[in-house]
């Protein structure tokens, strides 16, 4: 684990505590698919602020060799919008499955949705054939939509 991930885990922890801190003003009843997006809300953003940190860091000269084409996806993008296209359905679908959401189970959904982003930010699933792989240097691929 480098220093980033060291300093990156140890937000993710301090954040879990800033939660607690702060859940007890959304103590209540929410339906499931709010919840849902919540914690897809959560996941989407770590991932984004990740990623403008990692841009922030990279040199203003990059070489074009560190570029390469592949047909893939973001898992943890594809985890966070796959929960925000549940949580639309739900609430298309009018199906409203009452939540007790206490302080507690905040503070768990919110450290759990940044705890599986540090574990699956790595991760992309590759089409050409269809797997997943870990790419820690997943920013520079451009990605191909059509087989070549």
């Amino acid at each position: 684990m480098n220093n980033f991930e060291k300093a990156e885990a140890a937000i993710i922890t301090g954040s879990g505590f800033a939660v607690y801190a702060i859940a007890s003003v959304f103590v209540g009843t929410y339906s499931l698919g709010m919840v849902i997006l919540a914690m897809s809300a959560v996941l989407l953003i770590q991932s984004l602020l990740r990623d403008l940190v990692i841009l922030a860091r990279q040199s203003h000269v990059q070489q074009s060799s560190n570029k390469r084409a592949m047909r893939c996806m973001c898992v943890e993008s594809t985890v966070g919008i796959t929960g925000v296209a549940v949580a639309a359905g739900m609430v298309c679908f009018n199906i409203d499955l009452p939540m007790s959401m206490t302080q507690l189970r905040w503070t768990l959904a919110a450290f759990s949705s940044l705890a599986v982003g540090f574990a699956i930010k790595d991760l992309v699933i590759s089409l050409d054939p269809v797997r997943i792989v870990r790419d820690k240097d997943h920013l520079n691929i451009i990605v191909k939509l059509k087989k070549q």
